[in-house]
């Protein structure tokens, strides 16, 4: 690693570290069916129904990402039958969270190179297990705060195959301390065993944390134009920057190859990405009180 990217990790760590973090929901997908009768929740609500629901690890290729080989939850291409449109959910226990709170994960897929796979990770404040009653509906989980290949692209790049890839997203949207539920959804039209799309995809080690004695992250709106973009990558802002921040570019692996320091009062940068390979990548604005989160593709 070089200084550059030292002095990064060094200031995001002193960042973080600067406020106490409390872990307030962990998973390691040990027992999936043990964790079903433990206020997890598992729907499919796929069309055509298929016969898959959340179980334990089979079918990625590779072993959980931690424990015992089989130690992940996975879902599959037989959530709907020969072919339609999959929609099939996980549901997290209820859980307080607060604007700011991180949620960490990993997942693969087994064959997006082929069958691409598309995976959401969803926030519902109103505390229920309202999924709507079509593949499309997303009920009560009105807050999406992230999702892995949106487009249902056919490249590794879009979507982890071979090795677990690690995700983060921040929660926002909430007035303030709530009772929420977390939902993964397996969301792929056109899939099956005889559709365009859908494989077999894995999730591991979920962590969500909290930081206590903030009274808010303030979580800034980044803009990133062009967005697929091939040499200079522009960032804008809704507010000026309140303090002196960082910029942090990630590739799907979660390496760090790229960054900017940020000077407070900032409300515009470029990073200069020529140097990167395609794909899908991260960036990640960091200061002691703000956070933002964004995705762009290199071409």
């Amino acid at each position: 690693m070089n200084k550059f990217f030292l002095s990064l990790l060094v200031v995001v760590s002193a960042c973080l570290n600067a406020n106490a973090q409390t872990n307030v929901l962990t998973q390691n997908f040990d027992d999936v069916s043990l964790m079903l009768s433990n206020g997890w929740t598992a729907i499919n609500n796929s069309s055509p129904l298929g016969s898959d629901l959340w179980h334990n690890g089979a079918g990625v290729g590779i072993p959980a990402y931690n424990g015992a080989a089989n130690s992940y939850a996975a879902v599959s291409a037989l959530s709907t039958t020969f072919n339609g449109d999959i929609s099939n959910w996980l549901i997290s226990p209820t859980v307080m969270l607060n604007n700011g709170d991180v949620v960490t994960f990993s997942t693969v897929s087994n064959n997006n190179l082929l069958y691409p796979d598309r995976l959401e990770l969803r926030l519902n404040p109103a505390n229920t297990t309202q999924v709507g009653t079509l593949p499309a509906h997303t009920g009560d989980f009105s807050i999406l705060l992230t999702t892995i290949n949106p487009n249902l692209l056919a490249d590794t790049a879009y979507y982890p195959q071979g090795y677990w890839g690690p995700v983060m997203a921040t929660v926002s949207g909430l007035p303030g301390a709530t009772n929420c539920r977390l939902a993964f959804r397996y969301w792929v039209t056109d899939g099956g065993i005889l559709g365009t799309n859908s494989s077999t995809i894995g999730i591991d080690q979920l962590d969500v944390t909290t930081v206590v004695g903030v009274p808010e992250i303030v979580t800034f709106r980044t803009r990133i134009y062009p967005n697929p973009a091939n040499h200079l990558l522009n960032l804008s802002w809704n507010q000026p920057l309140v303090e002196s921040s960082v910029a942090i570019v990630y590739n799907s692996m979660g390496q760090q190859v790229a960054g900017k320091e940020l000077s407070k009062g900032s409300q515009y940068t470029n990073i200069d990405i020529s140097a990167l390979s395609k794909g899908v990548y991260t960036i990640f604005l960091h200061g002691s009180s703000s956070y933002s989160r964004s995705t762009f593709v290199k071409i």
